[in-house]
């Protein structure tokens, strides 16, 4: 035994090595070389087996070096006692001689590294290696023993976990389960160990185990997976499963954790779903719903109060303070003291502001909540829209009152045969009977055109004092009364405060508490003699329900007035009367319509009618006949009904009937007015044309009613007016919901306030307004829309109405955007190929080149030290370098061309000068180096073409590469000429190997060669021929191949007249 030591770092870690060596000599060769290569040591070196044992005990080394074959001892029997003996100990066989399957089988018995002693330069590598490895194994080992530590502490835990704790295998086998596991499911350890999950179907729901497996196969563990699983009993439990991968005996495994949580989800679906009938009974009430603090904060609100109070939104809603919606915010105040004495409050009306400024009325229930102190914390109720049934209760008031003033009026007009009497009575009745604050008559005074006052009533001293009227004057100063004497018709102001007509009387009209007034003429034969002046204390009192009943007991006055006079002049008037009877009479001819005197009875008393009328028959056919002899029975008592209403109310009555002429249904308007106490007059006009004019109309307006495309209607200030059923379907919105509101209810806020003043510039201008409109639905949904906006103009070319015709494009909108974004992304995909290939170009091409120079000084420095033989390497490396850089470019310009990445140049070149020219001189060396002749032939002398330069060049330098490699001897020849067609060709023509019939067919195909394999004769990837294919496509050339076995191969290129790409 042999014992030395070898430290050559003061502070160096001493490596303890065993040498099992017979020869001396070979250990101081190790030694040597463990030395030189830096790495500190003690050893010792044994011969023996007993002295191997011993040492392993006392030294313990940290490595055994052994030879394989010696006299005493061999290194298979030390292998085997290493191994049983302190196994984490490495094993290293150096040994003079070894074949493959000696080296194989040392590995197999446990060696950890062999070394040959003619390659022992390799020890002292195997030594470094062999003793991290050994460190790893330490650690391995550590771990273990940590590992089994753990896994005991792990199988406590297992054991006793609440919850359910299973281990499977992947195919769902069950390795392991705790007792929660029993607990959860039913099943112990004996029904499941061994069996997989799908034998005792545990899975409810199939699905569930593949999205356990999917999201483990993906993730390598699983969270809170809820599932349903089937018990042993067969009952369901629904449950929550986190699992993940673990390695057992170097196999995976699933551990699976599930927590039984069936009572929860009772408990939880129970509390949805009553929170759910909460919800949809809070957001479909039809009422306005709502829960607020008493500072006016709202805490719950429902579609229905936004809608109400004019919000695009319930969020939008939520934002506003309960105070800004009160016209009178003592008003709120009000209700809260209210609320807090009566805890309640129903049917509570108030008027409230909407979003829009809009006053509305509202009837409130609310239920006040109040904490232990008898505080009020929170407001819940309801309330509901009754701004429409106030308007109408207001409006039926006025009404009423104008019946009440028109039916009076007209009881004094039947008994009172003053003039005098007749205009006091009415002002009286007026102020008395309708609660109006003045009632006056102005008369026009011939003499010096002024309006006096001879009848009032009412609260009028000092206002009627300022009056002055003057119908010489400006029209500014003559007020609504001028303007009804002198145009007569009715003047209506319904705002004094604001109406300018009423300047020079507005501020004593208001301090005396008028704020509207009407004016309405009283005319005597047509001819307007004054004005029935009448003044209310409410704005806006007059409306057309109201002013039609004004219009009416203005004619009645007028009527009555006439009336009286014409009897105080009667004989003045009927001689008049008599006078002008022919003249009468023409006027009646002149007339295109039919007119009838008839008595109350319904006898023909006169008639007249154009000659050219359906009903035109002569006068002796028809005077002196009852209604009945002459018109169907439902005609005629239609007519009856008609002169009973005329006689009784003393009005003009019209009504329509039908007649069946000749076939032909003709449609009649009647309009029938008392000629005296007994008869009648009655004005008879065909309006079939009408009628079919209006049946058209009818039919537009279901056309437009189921139009695919939506249609909105408005005045000339937005307001809705018409929607048609597609607008409902497509925005959600009821008609009743939209009308008499803006089509701003569907603005999304997308567009800017440019957008909209250019749309109303336009279409006020009286221009069609085109463009697309991004707007939201009744859900709060968006949507785009195509819509034309046009004005309405009625006969005076003045714009009454704008109609919208609107398509829903929004899908549209997504197919365009999809496409656009779809071609931007293809560009940016096209750019990084670009960018990719340039970049790959430069990475690969540079190191290559910085070879190639640096190759080139070697060469040179030393090619005068070292022999021919060994300066013949350098040729092979220079080859060896091209060829890789030849299929580096092959495969860039193949990967250029198939992602689309090169972009040809063409312009005009000449083939022989700019490209043929130097190929040859190119490849003039390659071929002299092979003794090949090399040769260019032109029997053209136009040899100029359009093409891409770099591509053409490429196909050239392809053939030729090809020519030169597949040719051993002979000759190459490249010919230029023109064909029959006076194109220009090339052909490239060798003495080659040459290739067979069925390689042909595809040797334009990428990675093609006749010969494959490693053992093939003849090197490159295939990828020529195919660029050469794809280079001619470009330029548009044809390309044919000849070739026979053995004799070599003719390449034929045709070049057309423009490129492909141009």
């Amino acid at each position: 035994m042999t014992v030395s030591f070898y430290n050559r770092g003061k502070n160096a870690k001493k490596i303890k090595i065993l040498f099992i060596e017979d020869l001396p000599t070979d250990v101081e060769l190790a030694e040597r070389t463990l030395k030189k290569a830096g790495l500190s040591f003690i050893y010792r070196t044994v011969e023996t087996e007993r002295e191997y044992r011993k040492e392993l005990k006392e030294f313990a080394p940290d490595i055994i070096i052994s030879d394989y074959k010696m006299p005493n001892f061999d290194g298979m029997n030390a292998l085997k006692i290493a191994i049983k003996e302190t196994p984490a100990t490495p094993f290293i066989v150096l040994t003079g001689s070894m074949n493959e399957e000696i080296a194989v089988e040392c590995m197999k018995q446990g060696a950890w590294d062999y070394v040959i002693k003619e390659n022992i330069i390799r020890l002292p590598f195997a030594v470094s290696e062999a003793l991290k490895l050994k460190e790893i194994k330490l650690e391995k080992i550590a771990a273990e023993e940590k590992l089994k530590e753990s896994e005991e502490k792990y199988r406590a835990a297992f054991l006793t976990s609440p919850d359910a704790v299973n281990i499977n295998k992947l195919d769902g086998a069950y390795v392991d389960i705790n007792r929660g596991f029993t607990r959860l499911t039913g099943y112990t350890k004996e029904n499941v160990i061994g069996k997989l999950s799908s034998e005792i179907d545990i899975w409810a729901i199939p699905s569930d185990r593949e999205k356990l497996i999917d999201g483990l196969k993906k993730y390598g563990y699983v969270s809170n997976l809820e599932s349903i699983f089937r018990c042993k009993d067969g009952s369901l439990k629904t449950a929550l499963m986190s699992a993940s991968l673990i390695t057992i005996n170097g196999e995976p495994h699933i551990l699976s954790i599930t927590r039984d949580i069936t009572e929860a989800k009772k408990t939880q679906m129970l509390l949805a779903e009553s929170e759910e009938k909460f919800r949809r009974l809070v957001m479909d009430d039809l009422t306005g719903d709502f829960i607020s603090t008493p500072e006016g904060k709202f805490i719950l609100v429902n579609p229905a109060l936004a809608n109400i109070l004019g919000f695009d939104s319930m969020d939008e809603l939520m934002q506003t303070n309960l105070l800004s919606l009160y016209k009178n915010p003592e008003d709120r105040f009000k209700l809260l003291n209210e609320l807090k004495a009566k805890k309640k409050l129903e049917n509570y009306e108030i008027t409230v502001l909407r979003k829009d400024g809009k006053e509305i009325n509202v009837v409130e229930n609310i239920v006040g909540e109040f904490d232990d102190k008898g505080n009020l914390i929170q407001l819940k109720g309801y309330l509901y829209d009754i701004t429409e049934r106030k308007k109408s209760e207001r409006e039926i008031k006025k009404l009423n009152r104008v019946y009440a003033v028109l039916s009076s009026i007209n009881e004094v007009i039947v008994r009172v045969k003053d003039k005098q009497i007749l205009l006091e009575e009415a002002c009286r009745i007026a102020v008395e009977k309708g609660n109006f604050k003045l009632a006056w008559v102005g008369i026009r005074e011939e003499k010096n055109n002024k309006v006096i006052p001879v009848a009032f009533a009412g609260d009028s001293k000092d206002y009627l004092d300022s009056l002055s009227i003057n119908l010489n004057d400006d029209k500014e100063k003559q007020g609504p009364f001028g303007r009804v004497i002198d145009k007569g018709v009715r003047a209506i102001v319904n705002n004094i405060a604001e109406d300018l007509s009423m300047l020079p009387w507005r501020e004593k009209a208001l301090k005396s508490g008028y704020n509207s007034v009407g004016s309405f003429p009283i005319k005597i034969f047509g001819k307007t003699i004054g004005a029935f002046n009448i003044y209310a204390a409410e704005t806006d009192f007059f409306d057309e329900a109201e002013l039609k009943l004004f219009d009416e007991l203005a004619e009645d006055i007028s009527f009555a007035v006439e009336y009286i006079e014409t009897e105080t002049s009667k004989k003045k008037y009927e001689e008049s009367l008599r006078e002008s009877e022919s003249k009468n009479r023409a006027i009646l001819d002149a007339i295109p319509d039919m007119v009838f005197l008839i008595d109350a009875k319904g006898n023909f008393i006169d008639y007249k009618a154009p000659s050219d009328s359906d009903l035109y028959t002569r006068r002796n056919n028809i005077i002196g006949k009852n209604l009945k002899d002459i018109l169907p029975k439902e005609v005629s008592e239609m007519i009856f009904r008609n002169i009973e209403k005329t006689l009784e109310l003393g009005t003009i009555q019209t009504f329509e009937y039908a007649l069946t002429l000749a076939g032909s249904v003709q449609y009649y308007e009647a309009r029938m007015a008392c000629s005296d106490k007994e008869n009648l007059v009655v004005v008879v006009r065909n309006i079939t044309d009408r009628k079919r004019s209006e049946e058209e109309l009818r039919k537009l307006l279901r056309a437009v009613e189921q139009s695919p495309a939506s249609v909105v209607i408005t005045d000339t200030n937005g307001f809705i007016q018409y929607v048609n059923e597609k607008f409902c379907e497509v925005t959600g919105y009821e008609k009743e919901e939209v009308i008499g509101l803006k089509p701003n209810v569907l603005k999304s806020g997308y567009h800017d306030s440019f957008f909209y003043e250019n749309l109303w510039n336009t279409i006020l201008s009286g221009e069609e307004w085109h463009g697309e409109i991004l707007n939201k639905k009744k859900n709060g949904e968006l949507y785009w829309e195509s819509a034309s906006i046009s004005p309405v103009f009625d006969n005076n070319e003045n714009i009454t109405h704008f109609v919208a015709v609107k398509e829903d494009i929004t899908e549209k909108k997504k197919m365009v955007e999809e496409l656009i974004k779809a071609k931007e992304e293809a560009e940016v995909s096209e750019k990084i190929k670009t960018e990719f290939l340039s970049q790959m170009s430069h990475e690969i091409r540079t190191p290559i080149n910085v070879i190639i120079g640096n190759l080139s000084l070697i060469r040179e420095d030393l090619c005068n030290q070292i022999d021919a033989t060994a300066c013949e390497l350098f040729d092979g490396i220079d080859l060896s370098v091209k060829r890789i850089m030849r299929t580096i470019d092959l495969i860039l310009n193949m990967s250029e061309i198939q992602t689309n990445s090169y972009k040809p140049i063409f312009r005009t070149i000449d083939l022989k000068t700019d490209i043929l020219n130097k190929i040859i001189e190119e490849f003039k060396t390659q071929a002299k180096n092979k003794n090949l002749g090399l040769y260019l032939d032109c029997l053209v002398e136009d040899t100029k073409l359009i093409g891409d330069e770099y591509s053409i060049t490429q196909i050239f330098a392809n053939l030729m590469d090809n020519a030169i490699k597949y040719t051993h001897k002979g000759k190459i020849d490249i010919i230029i000429d023109r064909n029959y067609e006076g194109e220009l060709t090339a052909q490239v023509r060798d003495t080659g190997i040459g290739m067979s019939r069925e390689f042909i067919a595809d040797i334009f195909k990428p990675f093609t060669q006749e010969e494959r394999g490693y053992t093939r004769t003849y090197e490159g990837n295939g990828l020529g021929l195919a660029l050469v294919k794809r280079y001619c496509e470009i330029n548009n050339i044809s390309i044919e191949v000849e070739s026979e076995k053995g004799k070599g191969s003719l390449f034929r290129l045709v070049f057309k007249k423009k490129p492909v790409l141009l």
